[in-house]
C-alpha cells in the first residue's frame, strides 16, 4: 500500500516525470480505441420523424496558394440546417481542406438521417480530430444517451473532460467506462494519472496495477508504478 508523503518531501521533478510517462501511455490508446472492434448497427429502414431529405449546404471550393483544394463553409447556413434537423450547432470552421470538410458534412448528414449511436459518435470523433471539443462533447453525449451501454463514447467524453482540466467530470466518465468494460486498459491508465494529480495515491496505485495486469508486457506500467511508490 502506498503511503502518501508530506508535500515537503514529494519531488516536483518526480511528479512531472510520472505525468509525462503516463501521458505517453494514455496517448497510445487513442489509435487503439478508434479501431476497437464493434458490431456495426444495421441501417434502419425508416428514420425518425425529424429525419431530413435535404443535405447540409455545400461548401465552396477553391485552390489556395499552396495548390491545396480547400472548402469554404457557410457556418451560418450550416448552423441553420443543424437546428432545423435537431443536431447540435456545428463547429466554427469556415475554411478547411476539402477532404476534412467533406468528412464532417457527410458524417453530420448521416447522423441526421439515422440518429444512430454510431453515427453520432463518428461526428464526435471528426470534431475531436478538428480540435472542436464543444461540438465533440455534444455528439458524444448524444451517443451515450442513445446507447448508454457503449463504453467508447463515455471514454471519449472522459478524455475531453481530462483535456479541459475538469478532473472530477473525467473521473466520473472513466468510472462509467469501467462499469461497461473493465478490461479497456487505457481507462485505468488515465484514471491513474487523474488520481495522481489529485494526490489520491492509493487510488492511483490501484488503477496502475490494473493497467499493468492488462498490459503485462508494457514496461511503462511497471516503471510508472515504481515511480508512484516513491511519493
Amino acid at each position: 500500500m502506498i503511503r502518501q508523503s508530506s508535500p515537503e518531501v514529494v519531488s516536483g521533478v518526480g511528479r512531472l516525470a510520472v505525468n509525462l510517462v503516463l501521458l505517453v501511455v494514455v496517448i497510445a490508446g487513442v489509435a487503439y480505441m478508434v479501431s476497437w472492434p464493434v458490431e456495426q448497427p444495421a441501417r434502419p429502414e425508416s428514420v425518425e420523424s425529424n429525419a431530413v431529405a435535404t443535405a447540409p449546404p455545400d461548401p465552396v471550393y477553391e485552390i489556395d496558394e499552396g495548390a491545396v483544394r480547400v472548402a469554404h463553409i457557410d457556418t451560418t447556413e450550416l448552423t441553420r440546417w443543424c437546428r432545423s434537423v435537431g443536431l447540435p450547432d456545428p463547429p466554427e470552421i469556415p475554411v478547411a481542406e476539402a477532404a476534412v470538410a467533406e468528412a464532417l458534412l457527410t458524417a453530420m448528414h448521416r447522423a441526421a438521417e439515422t440518429r444512430s449511436t454510431e453515427d453520432y459518435g463518428v461526428v464526435g470523433q471528426v470534431c475531436e480530430s478538428l480540435d472542436c471539443p464543444r461540438t465533440a462533447r455534444e455528439y458524444f453525449a448524444l451517443a451515450t444517451k442513445k446507447d448508454p451501454g457503449d463504453f467508447r463514447w463515455h471514454y471519449y467524453l472522459g478524455c475531453l473532460h481530462q483535456d479541459a482540466g475538469a478532473r472530477d467530470d473525467a473521473i466520473e466518465a472513466f468510472l462509467r467506462v469501467l462499469q461497461r468494460n473493465a478490461d479497456y486498459a487505457m481507462t485505468h491508465a488515465r484514471l491513474g494519472q487523474l488520481y495522481l494529480e489529485a494526490d489520491r495515491l492509493d487510488d492511483a496505485q490501484q488503477s496502475l496495477l490494473h493497467y499493468e495486469a492488462l498490459q503485462p508486457t508494457d514496461w511503462l506500467g511497471a516503471v510508472t508504478l515504481a515511480q508512484v511508490e516513491q511519493f
